[in-house]
């Protein structure tokens, strides 16, 4: 890369957009084409996502607040809200939130990749909870920053930071706002515990930037390792495997020096879990249906005229007049057709994934009248789309199964199934 080419990687400010997003916007092919003009896209991004912030996190908060108040997240359903429900159709008692929680503080963040990796030390001293629940504050931290940029002053930002540190550490609705001696003496307990935290916090990360080259280094070269092994096997490099493999091949100490004969032993390592796991599980199962997933992606980001939309609109509906889906152009029904297989240039060498794995069918025959419903690997598609995950997320269905939701699994066994991987 040549020094120009360094500096305008530089000045792309990154606000954390879908990969697809960052794809269009950066990409030169992309850049060549009119109509896919990066300006138009981060337009729409303000307009549909940015300027509505403020409703957005007021209906969030109103939303949590209303499922609080009914003891949504507690063990125990036990308020008067409870009575009024039917119970009997719905699986209210087989939900759990742990899960969903558990996906929110735990997932990768852009962000935490621009961070020194941590030391041994530092693992051994926090435990992996503490360290995840850190870096979301963190990022959660850093996208406020972000959005308030030069509007907010220190002082309102310290504001802003008492807030959320007295909403997030007392108890109960009533002690929301602090009114009177007692909630204001918790309080003060709770300053002394977050400064020990704070002190520590420091430490840590001082221990784990005083060795940042050979972690990066080590960590780089355990990365590039598992990558080959992986891509050599045919199967996708995606952030579920890698974790995996990471976590089950032993390799030599992060801090330490490693020599030509470990990372050799290490990469035979690697490429025997490789081995199993092609032997022992359905990941091969799961790479043919990532290959389909990805394939029909990538056709839906080449289309004209917002099929990813038009996809998205009908899965999340679970089926649709063509009349109700939201779009203004005049090539609907072109799509529709394309996408369910049945066009007059399905048969094209572009559009022939779709024959023998359509996204969606058609109800009725009559256009006039017809509704169109996503097919089981249609519905799986427009989850991935609609929920921004690479298609690599897949590999949870066999590496991390408890990961998923129920309704992923369930989705992922019936694409399985109609698609007869």
């Amino acid at each position: 890369m040549t020094e120009k080419e360094d500096s305008d990687q530089e000045n792309i400010r990154d606000y954390h957009l879908a990969p697809k997003q960052k794809d269009r916007i950066t990409s030169k092919d992309e850049l060549s084409d009119a109509s896919a003009s990066p300006g138009e896209f981060l337009r729409n991004i303000r307009e549909n996502k940015v300027e509505k912030i403020p409703d957005r996190i007021d209906r969030l908060f109103t939303d949590v607040r209303l499922l609080a108040e009914a003891d949504f997240f507690t063990e125990e359903w036990d308020t008067e809200v409870w009575e009024q429900v039917d119970l009997s159709k719905e699986d209210w008692e087989s939900w759990e939130w742990e899960p969903y929680l558990k996906e929110l503080f735990e997932q990768e963040y852009e962000f935490d990749s621009r961070r020194p990796s941590q030391s041994d030390i530092q693992k051994e001293t926090e435990s992996p909870q503490s360290i995840e629940l850190t870096n979301f504050g963190i990022e959660l931290g850093h996208t406020l920053r972000l959005l308030s940029d030069s509007y907010l002053s220190e002082d309102d930002r310290f504001d802003l930071l008492v807030g959320i540190f007295v909403g997030l550490l007392q108890q109960g609705p009533d002690a929301r706002y602090p009114g009177d001696e007692d909630v204001l003496e918790d309080t003060s307990g709770l300053v002394d515990k977050f400064e020990e935290k704070v002190r520590a916090w420091a430490l840590m990360d001082s221990l784990s930037r005083q060795s940042t080259g050979s972690l990066q280094t080590n960590m780089s070269m355990r990365s590039s390792i598992i990558r080959n092994c992986v891509d050599s096997a045919g199967l996708t490099v995606s952030s579920p495997l890698i974790k995996y493999l990471l976590e089950e091949v032993e390799f030599s100490p992060l801090e330490s020096e490693q020599t030509d004969r470990e990372r050799t032993q290490e990469q035979r390592e690697v490429e025997s879990h490789v081995e199993e796991l092609v032997e022992n599980t359905d990941i091969d199962r799961v790479e043919e249906l990532i290959e389909a997933v990805s394939d029909s992606m990538k056709l839906l980001v080449s289309m004209q005229g917002d099929a990813e939309d038009i996809l998205s609109e009908l899965y999340l509906y679970d089926g649709v007049h063509h009349r109700e889906i939201n779009y203004e152009g005049k090539n609907l029904q072109v799509i529709l057709s394309l996408l369910a297989g049945e066009h007059e240039h399905s048969d094209s060498e572009r559009y022939r994934e779709w024959i023998q794995k359509p996204l969606i069918r058609q109800t009725s025959k009559e256009w006039q009248s017809s509704e169109w419903k996503t097919t089981k690997f249609g519905t799986l598609v427009g989850h991935v789309i609609d929920a921004e995950k690479p298609p690599g997320w897949l590999h949870k269905y066999v590496l991390e199964k408890d990961d998923l939701t129920s309704d992923e699994v369930k989705m992922i066994d019936q694409a399985l199934s109609e698609l007869v991987i």
